[in-house]
């Protein structure tokens, strides 16, 4: 929600809300009606963070908002994902997908090279952000 109304007051924006149970601590709308909508949608792109990635996958602490992600993936041609190297190795709640279903990632430059060589064996594109030297 705090998103949408950063795109809202632009008048050059054409802004689509996806309804559904709002989450009190992100604002994401997610859960049934909103898997239902996003179904009826084609998107270029999504872009996706998991609270825990490991051999098995992606994960993600709720278990409403998986369903939802999911269909997220279903709906877009590119997925990407974002998540920091501190949640490699672990996992979470629910199972959001499989290792094999992660094309592009996003890492911070903290990435162990034990996974990034276990990321590029799955053929993912990685693309690691670091600071920069505008400092």
């Amino acid at each position: 929600l705090p998103a949408a109304n950063l795109f809202a007051a632009h008048s050059g924006s054409d802004l689509v809300l996806v309804g559904g149970n709002i989450c009190p601590w992100t604002g994401v709308a997610q859960g049934p009606y909103a898997e239902q909508m996003i179904a009826s949608l084609r998107v270029r792109k999504t872009i996706l963070s998991a609270a825990a990635l490991n051999d098995e996958g992606c994960y993600d602490s709720n278990a409403l908002l998986v369903g939802t992600e999911q269909a997220m993936m279903n709906a877009a041609d590119e997925v990407i994902f974002v998540i920091d190297s501190s949640k490699f190795g672990h996992q979470s709640l629910a199972r959001l997908c499989g290792l094999e279903a992660v094309k592009t990632l996003v890492v911070d430059n903290q990435i162990s090279e034990d996974w990034r060589s276990k990321l590029l064996a799955h053929r993912v594109k990685l693309m690691v952000a670091g600071p920069t030297d505008n400092a």
